[in-house]
């Protein structure tokens, strides 16, 4: 028994001698591993060695770990559960933000924030208007510094000038450019020629269908003239064959017949037809005998619309000499040049730099000749049947039929000389103007006797010289080059505003729809199409490029007015008594065909 006892204890000594030398021997490692911070090189190499060799085989396991998670779990995942995963992670990082704005409100509600100045505190708490309105609608222009012209019987009441009024969109939100077309020499002039849509329900062949609707028309000084489609590729080039260089250009804005008038200085016009039908198909010329040699082209390469041109009239312009000089045979230059047509009958409609107005027929007759002032006839527009000429400060209309001018001055305008003025597209009894300030007027028209001022658009928003020009619900505006920066601006008026008071919620939006700045422009055509977004043709200071942009925009229009409104029901009921009352009178008691039947 002692011999085992002995031998017991002996094993129960081993064992502890043999844990205590474990854990002398871990943290023997373990402090050797530790590193005393501010050691620097005192630290042994070993540890540092050691260290990174066990962060290296990490970092090397983790990759390899995580890529096959991301490789087994890839494929069980669809497009649909992919998205749904980064939306909820979306949802979980906007209720984080949620919450610490909460905590923010609450705690400037209630006792304030250390370190934030207490006009701060005030600014967050305040109440403002919706910030997405102000990014759609622009900046309000601001009552308390607008000049507030009164609109109807009362007198204006003057205050301070507002300005830096904020676009209401941007210009690339409703002006898309649709191509720029260089050229190889300076264009003088351009305009739009409508053409027929040539589409119809019957099932036509397609190069018919790819039919342009409006030809770019670019006259050159020299007389020559390029046609272009709206994509800006060349349909055709011909020559006026005048001697001296173009001084005006006329194209004629109805779709029965196309005709291109152009004056040069020495007063001589020419006027070319054209005639634009459509390429024949493969069919038709294959059936038709052709010359084997003849270099055949893919009908894709070229334009689908066959244009022709014919020289149709050519004449000496009369004398339209200033009656205050000595020199009788003086002749006045071509200010302004438009073709119009009134009642069916074509004419041509001229003013010159003496103040005369002289209107040609078709066939070159001299209908009449009148003078608006003494000065330059600075613009003549057409819109239908409305002709409106500018000179001398003045605006008026002009009665190709009697060969009459009449001039207006509008009841309540008490502002500068009139610069240019223009038929409002959407109503003909408005006349929008503008003066010599930039400032842009609206006129309404009573039976073409007397007009008063309707709407004053705020001053400051455009700068002179502007020149106007009127698409459905918007006045658009060009300033050819500023005179600070040297660059242009077209812009955009809301035609909404007119008639609304200064009270009005609607007038709290900005006027401006859009600006659109660039290089100074020599001049530029506008083309109103039906169910198509219009068409403005820029050309540049230069003559060296044409910019040919589509307008994107829609005027809203308000539901129609309900005329009965709460009389229906009793009007309906009203109705329906007399129908009941003419039956019970006609039958001369209840309509009951089984009692009629019974007493017979």
């Amino acid at each position: 028994r002692p011999v085992a006892m002995y031998h017991s204890s002996s094993f129960h000594v081993l064992h502890m001698l043999l844990v205590l030398t474990a854990v002398l021997v871990a943290v023997s490692e373990s402090d050797n591993d530790v590193c005393v911070s501010g050691e620097g090189s005192s630290c042994p190499a070993s540890v540092v060695h050691r260290k990174a060799k066990r962060v290296r085989s990490a970092d090397a396991r983790r990759p390899q770990h995580e890529t096959k998670q991301r490789e087994s779990a890839s494929p069980t995942l669809s497009l649909l559960d992919q998205e749904v995963l980064e939306l909820g992670k979306l949802t979980d990082l906007y209720q984080q933000r949620l919450r610490v704005l909460e905590d923010l409100r609450r705690s400037l509600g209630q006792t304030g924030m250390p370190g934030l100045p207490r006009p701060s505190a005030q600014a967050l708490l305040e109440a403002v208007p919706p910030i997405a309105e102000q990014v759609v609608a622009g900046a309000p222009p601001g009552r308390a510094t607008s000049e507030i012209v009164e609109e109807e019987e009362e007198e204006a009441d003057e205050r301070p000038i507002a300005r830096g009024f904020a676009s209401a969109c941007a210009f690339g939100d409703f002006m898309v450019s649709k191509a720029v077309v260089p050229q190889e020499q300076p264009v003088a002039f351009i305009g739009f020629l409508p053409l027929r849509n040539h589409r119809s329900a019957a099932p036509t062949p397609l190069a018919q269908v790819a039919m342009p609707t409006v030809l770019l028309v670019a006259a050159q000084a020299d007389g020559e003239i390029r046609l272009f489609t709206v994509s800006g590729d060349l349909a055709m080039t011909y020559s006026t064959g005048h001697k001296k260089p173009l001084a005006q250009l006329a194209v004629s804005p109805m779709q029965d017949e196309y005709m291109i008038a152009a004056v040069d200085e020495a007063g001589a016009m020419r006027v070319h037809r054209l005639l634009v039908r459509p390429r024949r198909s493969p069919q038709e010329q294959k059936r038709r005998v052709t010359n084997p040699d003849e270099e055949k082209v893919s009908q894709y390469l070229s334009s689908p619309a066959n244009i022709t041109v014919q020289f149709q009239m050519g004449m000496k312009l009369p004398y339209l000499s200033d009656s205050n000089t000595s020199n009788s045979s003086e002749r006045a230059n071509v200010s302004t040049f438009i073709l119009t047509s009134h009642q069916g009958v074509k004419y041509f409609v001229m003013g010159d730099t003496s103040g005369w107005i002289s209107i040609i027929t078709r066939n070159g007759t001299l209908h009449g000749r009148t003078r608006v002032s003494n000065s330059t006839v600075q613009r003549i527009s057409a819109h239908l049947g409305n002709i409106i000429f500018v000179s001398a400060g003045q605006w008026g209309f002009l009665d190709v039929d009697k060969g009459t001018a009449r001039k207006y001055v509008c009841k309540k305008y008490d502002g500068p000389a009139i610069i240019d003025a223009i038929s409002d597209s959407s109503m003909q009894s408005r006349v929008l103007a503008a003066d010599q300030e930039g400032t842009v007027w609206v006129f309404l028209m009573r039976e073409k006797q007397d007009c008063k001022v309707e709407h004053r658009f705020p001053r400051a928003v455009t700068r002179p010289p502007v020149t106007l020009s009127s698409v459905r619900g918007y006045i658009l505006t060009l300033e050819r080059m500023r005179r600070f920066g040297g660059r242009s601006e077209i812009m955009a008026l809301n035609m909404s505003h007119v008639g609304k008071g200064w009270d009005d919620p609607a007038r709290d939006v900005s006027p401006v729809s859009f600006r659109r700045s660039g290089l100074p422009i020599a001049s530029w055509a506008i083309q109103k199409r039906y169910q198509e977004g219009d068409l403005v043709a820029t050309l540049s200071q230069d003559g060296m490029e044409i910019e040919i942009s589509e307008l994107m925009m829609q005027a809203y229009q308000p539901p129609p007015a309900d005329t009965l409104g709460n009389f229906k029901l009793p009007v309906f009921a009203v109705a329906m008594v007399l129908v009941m009352g003419y039956q019970f009178v006609k039958q001369k008691g209840p309509f009951d065909p089984g009692v009629l039947e019974t007493e017979s």
